[in-house]
């Protein structure tokens, strides 16, 4: 009996390890309540590089932008520090400011910098008040946040490009998409517009843009996939929005939440002024299930005909097929995987039973 033993611990053995990949790479919850509920945002870097006497002006910009940054009150993903170029050198703790002033020592003296969570930067030069501010909230950043803590399953941006008819067919295949996962799926997924041209929106627009590394001179309409706490988790722009690719977007703010997203982080948050915590008090428990195989029979092509496999972008039918079937596939591979280890072992317990018999 003892010898018996063996086999058994090898079989659970295994079959702990088969279970790793469903238990610890993904988790029943959706990837935009983890977001919203769980993460932590990621700050925006504000610096004003100066020597000797800050002026009249600057020293009302950065009052309110050390406000923002610190009071308790504040609910603003942003740090703000005023250096003192002079003193840089001395001073062991401002290594960080040091880099940055190297970077910039050949410009003119003082100025602003605004750096996004990646690095990249926003602004360089002077701001005034009022331009502070608008960098804090904006009318477009107050409707995202509040539809994202109404418990949709993420917020859709259509970012608008110079082309009337490319933001058209865009805006209809994003409305499309939305109202199909809605009607056969029950996904909840939000949409907002917002113009190139709005001034009040120029700072979401610099996030956006400098989320997906877009230029600011493209003019390309953008779609973008936005969650949690105002996350930009992907996007699309010209030519690659499309239904699938939107499918596609839906998919990964709906589907499982897994440790590649929790720990590599991927994406950019936003810049908000919104009391996260406080909005989100009293959503209900979460008892949705998580999305599990969006494209299987969702087709994308017009209403009213015939479920077939899409053709576009010239793939063969018989490989025209969405990425995120990937995952339904995998779970019922380990479950098979799982099914036949137990019954394997099963058997060769029988077996080796029967020998010593």
């Amino acid at each position: 009996m003892a010898y018996l033993a063996k086999p058994c611990v090898g079989l659970g053995l295994l079959s702990i390890v088969l279970l790793l990949p469903a238990t610890a790479g993904a988790c029943a919850v959706p990837v935009h309540r983890y977001l919203l509920v769980r993460w932590e945002r990621e700050l925006y870097q504000a610096y004003y590089f100066y020597r000797g006497e800050q002026g009249m002006a600057d020293r009302q910009v950065n009052e309110f932008l050390e406000n923002v940054a610190s009071s308790f009150e504040s609910h603003v993903n942003l740090s703000f520090r005023s250096v003192d170029v002079d003193g840089l050198a001395d001073n062991p703790l401002l290594g960080r400011e040091l880099e940055i002033w190297n970077e910039h020592k050949l410009d003119k003296l003082p100025f602003h910098l605004v750096l996004s969570p990646i690095g990249n930067s926003l602004f360089r030069g002077r701001l005034d008040l009022a331009t502070a501010s608008a960098m804090i909230e904006s009318p477009a950043r107050t409707q995202l946040a509040r539809q994202l803590c109404t418990g949709k399953g993420g917020v859709l941006l259509l970012l608008t490009g110079d082309d009337k008819k490319e933001n058209e067919t865009a805006e209809k295949d994003v409305r499309w998409v939305l109202g199909r996962a809605k009607k056969e799926h029950g996904l909840d997924v939000g949409f907002l517009r917002v113009s190139r041209k709005n001034p009040r929106e120029k700072w979401l627009i610099r996030s956006l843009l400098d989320s997906g590394g877009i230029p600011p001179d493209d003019m390309q309409c953008v779609v973008f996939g936005i969650c949690g706490r105002g996350r930009v988790l992907a996007g699309c722009i010209g030519e690659g929005i499309n239904r699938r690719n939107i499918i596609e977007c839906v998919y990964l703010m709906n589907g499982d939440c897994s440790c590649d997203l929790r720990f590599a982080g991927p994406g950019m948050d936003l810049l908000t002024d919104w009391d996260w915590e406080g909005a989100i008090a009293d959503l209900p428990l979460m008892t949705e299930e998580p999305l599990r195989s969006v494209l299987l029979g969702f087709d994308d092509s017009d209403e009213g005909s015939p479920a077939t496999p899409s053709q576009e972008e010239g793939m063969p039918r018989n490989v025209s097929r969405s990425v995120l079937r990937t995952r339904s596939f995998a779970r019922w591979g380990v479950a098979f995987g799982i099914a036949s280890v137990v019954v394997v072992g099963i058997g060769l317990m029988i077996f080796i039973r029967r020998k010593e018999v």
